[in-house]
């Protein structure tokens, strides 16, 4: 998809209908119009309203956005350039518009009071439209978009990573055959082992780094914890084979997970039974080993005192 709109001649957004002018609010509000008149229309006065429309918000125009060569924005019959729109939104938000640093991460009071900002943000006039970024600061960037697939945080960022990333990532998605916890685990490896290499700061990931979890969706601690463990452990650098890794998962096989899918043959390395159990961190497949390793060392125990105890009655008879 992202192709799409790097092919298209001009990109055009949509906002909706012109705010409706103060004085007039209190008489629509059971009757919202249909339609307004832009006689009094103007983008400065009502940037606050429009820098929080839905349309910023949502996962799959962040490619829509950020990659079209040419982006007019429309509110109503009212048209302005995206950089004319950008410069307005900077200027309320008191930020540079067009810095040589690209901001990844924006202060929480900036990023509630705008949410056009992230977007607006990740285009540049100069540098556009190879303008791309590391999964890691995508993420980040757009943590407070909403979507209602939880895979699609991860998905629909694709397009705009670098080539080398995008390449390794793409042995793994899109698959929406993944379970979201999958697509989760699989990011966290990919940016502890990879991204780790521009990133020095992605060694120290934590349950507490809030700002990559919420981009993936994950507000449990418990959750986070252990998807990092899983991630660790996670043989991230194998030649995967399609499907390979779906088949690994749903064996259970964590042992297999960690060698590798060179080394890996499903059913021969297989310590568990189901993802549940083991591969997604439930303790009942450890709770079903201990109570064999228990089982096992009784009857060891009741062998020996047979054995001893025959040694020692042949012993007195003779």
């Amino acid at each position: 998809m992202d192709q799409t709109y790097r092919d298209a001649t001009c990109v055009s957004v949509w906002l909706g209908l012109p705010p409706v002018p103060d004085e007039y609010t209190h008489l629509l509000s059971h009757n919202p119009p249909v339609k307004t008149v832009e006689v009094f229309f103007d983008w400065d006065d009502s940037i606050h309203d429009l820098a929080n429309r839905p349309y910023w918000s949502r996962y799959w125009v962040i490619q829509e956005f950020l990659l079209g060569k040419d982006v007019q924005l429309h509110c109503g019959n009212a048209q302005i350039d995206w950089t004319l729109f950008h410069e307005l939104l900077c200027r309320n938000a008191n930020i540079a518009p067009f810095g040589d640093e690209h901001i990844t991460v924006l202060p929480d009071d900036k990023a509630a009071s705008f949410a056009a900002l992230p977007l607006t943000l990740g285009r540049h006039p100069d540098k556009h439209p190879e303008f791309l970024l590391p999964l890691y600061d995508l993420l980040v960037s757009h943590r407070r978009s909403v979507c209602k697939d939880p895979r699609d945080r991860v998905f629909a960022l694709l397009g705009l990573v670098s080539v080398d990333e995008r390449q390794l990532l793409s042995r793994f998605f899109p698959d929406y055959t993944m379970d979201e916890n999958v697509v989760r685990l699989v990011v966290l490896a990919h940016l502890m082992q990879y991204g780790v290499l521009e990133n020095p700061k992605l060694r120290n990931l934590t349950p507490d780094s809030e700002d990559i979890f919420l981009g993936l969706g994950v507000g449990s601690k418990l959750q986070r914890k252990r998807l990092l463990d899983q991630a660790d452990r996670f043989a991230y650098f194998c030649d995967w084979r399609p499907g390979q890794l779906s088949q690994a998962l749903a064996a259970g096989d964590i042992l297999g997970l960690q060698m590798g899918a060179d080394e890996y043959e499903v059913g021969e390395t297989s310590v568990g039974t189901s993802v549940g159990e083991t591969w997604m961190g439930d303790q009942s497949g450890s709770q079903g080993t201990n109570r064999t390793t228990l089982l096992g060392v009784a009857i060891c125990l009741v062998l020996g005192v047979g054995f001893w105890w025959t040694v020692i009655r042949d012993g007195d008879i003779s």
